[in-house]
């Protein structure tokens, strides 16, 4: 379990990382967000979506809990998920790294481990060996890919001065689209090339696949990208809120009907269920005063047969 600085825990809550924090609240008085930000969170939660108020109302209320999630399973503060954050720490050892982020929202998985990893270095928990990162982000809406960008380019400073080097791409990706998805495989392709290793990040995609009934359309495109992810030492960490749509139905699918169909190139790290499950609390950005429960339920997967 890695030692949790004070300015990413206050040991009973999850802190966003200063960098990203701070990269955060520009963006929102950028974008007029603040007040929208700083009120009650909706009830339900806004899923987003392909407008620019979709995705507003959903980077206002919902972009710091996704950070923490993707903090949790790096941190792992309880020692519940131990697997996945070591496999994650493993990654961000150093090195060179083709980290695909799909799908990638506003960034909020990519950009929690990066600046997260960053803050580690800074506060001396993990030494400051160079690691270049090509990262590949793939989301469907436009918006969105462009707050990934916005806050990736002021994150990414930041990462370099622990030695971090962050280069990315933020391109259209629609996981039911064969075309689309063609497209994210080449650039992965090219990719690792110039990568020792690969990381594919897949998170809180539960919502579309699961509960809209879209995983078998999509389970073809998913598998491809476990395929040609695949290679020496390389690994997926799929991502999503711990709720039974998640542990009972995406997850079990996800055995049977793509990890189970290659053996050639993916396996689970865990057997039975696949997955590791934990809970913690996080200080919201626009209110620090407050602690929000996040629930995280993960599954990692060697990727590490394939030579595509």
């Amino acid at each position: 379990m890695v030692e949790i600085p004070k300015t990413l825990s206050d040991g009973s809550r999850l802190l966003i990382p200063p960098a990203l924090k701070a990269a955060y609240l520009d963006s929102l008085k950028k974008h007029s967000l603040l007040e929208t930000a700083a009120g009650a969170r909706p009830d339900p939660a806004p899923v987003g979506g392909l407008s620019q108020e979709a995705t507003d109302e959903h980077y206002a209320h919902q972009f710091d809990g996704s950070v923490a999630r993707a903090q949790l399973a790096l941190l792992d503060p309880k020692g519940e998920v131990a697997t996945t954050s070591n496999t994650l720490l493993q990654f961000f050892s150093g090195g060179t790294l083709c980290f695909i982020d799909v799908p990638s929202g506003a960034g909020a998985a990519a950009l929690a481990i990066i600046s997260s990893i960053a803050e580690l270095r800074a506060q001396g928990v993990l030494p400051r060996q160079p690691l270049y990162v090509e990262l590949l982000q793939g989301e469907i809406s436009a918006p969105a890919r462009s707050y990934a960008d916005e806050l990736m380019h002021q994150v990414s400073r930041a990462a370099a001065e622990q030695a971090i080097f962050v280069k990315w791409s933020c391109f259209s990706w629609d996981v039911l689209c064969e075309v689309s998805n063609a497209s994210l495989v080449e650039k992965i392709v090219l990719a690792k090339q110039n990568s020792l290793q690969t990381l594919l990040l897949i998170s809180n995609f539960n919502g579309f696949l699961e509960q809209s009934k879209k995983k078998k359309e999509a389970q073809p495109q998913i598998s491809e990208l476990f395929k040609y992810s695949s290679g020496k030492m390389n690994a997926a960490v799929w991502i999503e809120p711990q709720m039974s749509a998640a542990k009972l139905g995406l997850f079990p699918f996800l055995m049977e009907k793509v990890l189970s169909k290659l053996p050639a190139f993916a396996k689970s790290v865990l057997g039975g269920s696949g997955n590791e499950e934990t809970s913690f609390a996080f200080a919201p950005p626009m209110k620090m005063e407050k602690s929000v429960i996040v629930r995280l339920c993960v599954m990692p997967v060697e990727l590490v047969k394939g030579s595509l």
